[in-house]
């Protein structure tokens, strides 16, 4: 079993599709590549649509943290599942109480492995305030120990075993044609290794992928990566294959199986040691959990009719009298009053005085049972408080989404009417030129014509009759 925590989960800008899109994707028919699943996702725990509710109208709308369990095993019973889901809730959000957060688990059995995704909403119920469920640098040691006391603990198939370490590994949305290549080079080195052409070490790969014409971009302990043929991004060669310390000695059959009789031997002490610091790392983050996410304090109920009952109640919940409201009095002279004591008589000295009689309280049980009635009263209006709220940015978002395309339309437009302005002034300018050509060219034909008749005047008669030959 593997814990992955995706990156999505920060779309403020629209919180509401963002949201469809996230929740849709679990229950789609379809996955990421467009197939149509073999088996329908089925709701394991939460409620989508209050889930839906929480992140798209909550105080912190568009944040949530999401991620998958993901098992090489086909399938798990019930029990063992929501033991899991428990103890990785309470592992991931210690301190923290189911009705304080809002999660959502979706299992998917499409690739004949078991898959159970999860989505934790980015607000805490009680106090509104920002949740953020996972932070991978202060997080992710806590959920490593969890992931190997669990892959322990329940038999699971360990990706740490060294049966299960593959001689290489490419993340999942690598392109085609690059997985293509990376398998290409780990069946071509793995071959000419076995043939002895090359020396089984980090210096004999290098050099054969120079000879293949592949320039190493960079090296790391772990990894090498090369420049890719085709252009583009380089190329990262990951595995027990490309990394630095590789001998062939030690990834022969029978030195494998010997380092797992011996990674088995050491399971119960590392299951042990794992759940030890997850202990300790939750201790930690309970104690931050609790201080910045504590419950409010309930708001009291006076009994209208002013009993001791009442005042009691006031004193348990508030804890001092200042706290409480005054009744309203009635001014109505029927009003019933309490009599007032009588004055209290002088006692000699040798006499004893009376114990004056003194007022019972009611039983305690009264008490919880109005404070537990008084709280739930408070979760209702809270409740009814968050509905309204919902509604309000409902409301409030269609508002603004329609403010927000009208100014982008009407950007759009006066974008437009600029570049027409622009237009018609340099069609104006045009004009003008023109204009001004035909002015010139008015000039110039009436000077030719001038000359033209004052040369017919001077230099030739008129004739008013055909001449004679």
């Amino acid at each position: 079993m593997i814990v992955k925590f995706f990156k999505y989960g920060k779309n403020t800008n629209n919180p509401v599709k963002a949201t469809k899109q996230a929740v849709g994707y679990l229950f789609s028919e379809m996955d990421a590549s467009k197939t149509p699943r073999s088996v329908k996702p089925v709701t394991v725990r939460g409620n989508p649509e209050s889930f839906s509710d929480v992140v798209a109208y909550g105080n912190h709308a568009g944040r949530y943290t999401s991620g998958v369990l993901s098992f090489a095993e086909s399938d798990l019973d019930a029990e063992a599942q929501e033991k899991i889901i428990d103890d990785f809730e309470k592992t991931l959000l210690p301190g923290l109480e189911p009705d304080q957060y809002s999660s959502l688990w979706v299992r998917h059995r499409d690739k004949e492995r078991l898959e159970l995704h999860f989505m934790f909403s980015g607000e805490e119920l009680h106090t509104n305030k920002r949740l953020n469920a996972y932070y991978h640098r202060a997080d992710i040691t806590r959920i490593d120990a969890w992931k190997d006391a669990i892959n322990v603990e329940y038999g699971l198939h360990d990706p740490n075993s060294p049966n299960n370490r593959n001689p290489v590994i490419y993340p999942g949305n690598l392109p085609k044609s690059r997985k293509e290549l990376v398998e290409k080079l780990t069946e071509h080195m793995t071959h000419v290794m076995g043939q002895g052409h090359i020396e089984p070490t980090r210096e004999g790969i290098l050099h054969e992928l120079k000879s293949l014409n592949l320039e190493v971009s960079r090296e790391t302990n772990k990894s090498i990566s090369i420049k890719d043929p085709d252009g583009g991004q380089n190329i990262r060669l990951k595995g027990s294959l490309w990394e630095r310390d590789f001998e062939a000695v030690r990834h022969t059959r029978e030195a494998v199986e010997g380092r797992n009789k011996e990674y088995d031997e050491q399971a119960q002490e590392r299951a042990r040691i794992a759940r030890n610091r997850v202990n300790e790392l939750c201790e930690r983050r309970e104690r931050l959990n609790r201080k910045k996410y504590a419950k409010p304090e309930p708001v009291a109920r006076i009994r209208p009719d002013n009993s001791p009952a009442s005042r009691i109640d006031v004193r348990n919940s508030l804890g001092r009298r200042g706290d409480a409201l005054s009744r309203k009095q009635s001014n109505r002279n029927d009003t019933p009053r309490l009599p007032e004591p009588s004055p209290v008589p002088a006692v000699s000295r040798n006499k004893k005085p009376k114990v004056l009689p003194t007022i019972k309280k009611e039983k305690e049980s009264d008490a919880d049972t109005n404070r537990e009635r008084n709280n739930e009263i408070y979760g209702e209006f809270l409740e009814r408080i968050r509905r309204k709220r919902r509604s309000l940015k409902r409301i409030l978002g269609g508002i603004f989404r329609t403010a927000r395309s009208s100014i982008r339309k009407s950007k759009e437009y006066g974008e437009k009417l600029q570049h027409d302005n622009r237009v018609l002034r340099d069609n104006l300018e045009k004009l003008r030129e023109f204009g001004r050509e035909s002015e010139n060219h008015r000039t110039d034909s009436q000077r030719i014509a001038n000359k033209l008749k004052r040369a017919n005047s001077k230099d030739y008669q008129r004739m008013d009759y055909p001449p004679k030959w």
